[in-house]
């Protein structure tokens, strides 16, 4: 009840008085009293590891796969292995070994999980204490996802019925986080559409109007020559990545790519790559399958927990059916994977290549055959199944909604006021 001119705190940053009560710190903000504080003490311990910083996407699809960048420095420690885990609850969803090095340095670790079903999920990312550890209140973090409940849409015209139109149905069908509407062209003017609602929907085929395209997270072009879409669609499926925000894929095929005319169409600057100036570039030579750098640090080609194993998993798949030169990758480009041809003398070509393009993304598959990785291993192995999932939730797991929430920052710590910001699009 007496007039306060100011607070002076003076402490060593460790909280063992139990802590100040909210509605105290309130009064005390309401009344905008200045608070000084003085620190003092070691500045920094002789044994500690402090997990200064998680980055992890705030937004996911149900059950996809999520990269957490792990931010931590240490002292007393060097050269020790440590683990580090991601927990929902009690519950651990991954644990990985990783080596301390760089006393006072910062290091950054990557770790993967699932985020699981839908809903508002809390991730506990930690350092396990390690003995002797002065502070082990500094080794954790949490961190909110929201995985959305809904299940993005993609649609995939085909240009002929052939064996990858097949399996990649068949990867993503028990996949409930995604949704696979396609349309398959089984004559020059007839196609057959699977996977609508409404009988209603798209009964005219392709999308022709905004509205149309729009309804949709995701686009997959197969093996369909450019002029098969008129201009305005093709202006369509631009804005649909460049202001839409979604992404498209172009799969491999004998009418893809260079072979059909893309690289004349309203679409060839969105693509990740420069086409050949040339015809006759997919060429049915069957090809082995190898990540590239960028590739074997990638979610989309994951399909191994640990790095080691999956390029390994990699160099032991079938190869592929067939490959298409795609030309020369883009500056803003990324290839993930390789393809090297089992003869004809060719020399590596980029198979998998992914870049970003206005709001959206867009990527490059350059091959027909991957089917081969199904056929020819036995029933339980999931790796063409893993694969594509991935690579489309990639496809789609960006692409904004209608309406859209974010604040400044991830982690809000007390802050007195925050800015929400709404995002509404027609």
């Amino acid at each position: 009840s007496l007039p306060i001119g100011a607070v002076v705190l003076l402490s060593d940053g460790g909280d063992n008085s139990g802590g100040i009560d909210l509605d105290t710190i309130g009064e005390i903000r309401r009344q905008r009293i200045p608070v000084h504080t003085v620190g003092f003490g070691r500045e920094q311990l002789a044994k500690d590891i402090e997990l200064t910083d998680v980055e992890v996407a705030p937004r996911a699809i149900p059950d996809s796969r999520l990269s957490a960048s792990v931010h931590f420095h240490q002292h007393g420690y060097n050269g020790q292995k440590v683990r580090v885990q991601v927990k929902d609850g009690s519950k651990t969803l991954a644990s990985q070994e990783v080596t301390l090095r760089n006393e006072g340095i910062e290091q950054t670790e990557q770790i993967l999980f699932n985020a699981g079903p839908a809903g508002v999920r809390s991730f506990e990312v930690s350092i396990v204490p390690q003995p002797n550890e002065e502070n082990q209140k500094n080794n954790s973090v949490l961190r909110l996802v929201n995985v959305d409940q809904r299940r993005p849409k993609i649609l995939y015209l085909e240009g002929e019925p052939r064996w990858e139109f097949k399996f990649l149905k068949r990867a993503v069908e028990d996949d409930r986080s995604i949704r696979l509407i396609t349309i398959v062209r089984t004559t020059q003017n007839k196609t057959y559409t699977q996977g609508v609602d409404d009988p209603k929907e798209l009964k005219d085929g392709f999308p022709t109007n905004v509205e149309q395209f729009f309804d949709f997270d995701g686009l997959i072009i197969g093996s369909v020559d450019a002029p098969y879409l008129t201009n305005s669609q093709q202006e369509i499926m631009k804005q649909f990545v460049e202001r839409r925000g979604g992404g498209i894929l172009f799969l491999g095929g004998r009418d893809s790519l260079a072979d059909g005319g893309w690289a004349k169409s309203a679409l060839n600057d969105l693509l990740p790559t420069i086409l050949p100036d040339r015809k006759n570039t997919f060429v049915r030579v069957g090809a082995n399958v190898e990540l590239t750098a960028a590739g074997r640090q990638s979610l989309i080609t994951r399909i191994e927990e640990d790095p080691a194993k999956n390029v390994e998993r990699w160099k032991k798949l079938p190869y592929v059916m067939n490959v298409q030169d795609p030309g020369q990758p883009r500056p803003g480009a990324v290839v993930l994977a390789e393809a090297i041809p089992m003869s004809g003398g060719g020399g590596r070509v980029p198979l998998l290549i992914t870049q970003p393009y206005g709001r959206g993304r867009t990527a490059i598959f350059a091959t027909g055959g991957s089917w081969r990785w199904q056929m020819l291993q036995p029933v339980a192995d999931l790796s063409h199944e893993m694969f594509y999932q991935q690579l489309l939730r990639w496809l789609v797991s960006e692409t904004p909604r209608r309406v859209t929430g974010s604040t400044p920052k991830q982690l809000i710590a007390d802050d007195a006021h925050v800015k929400l910001r709404a995002e509404v699009r027609d």
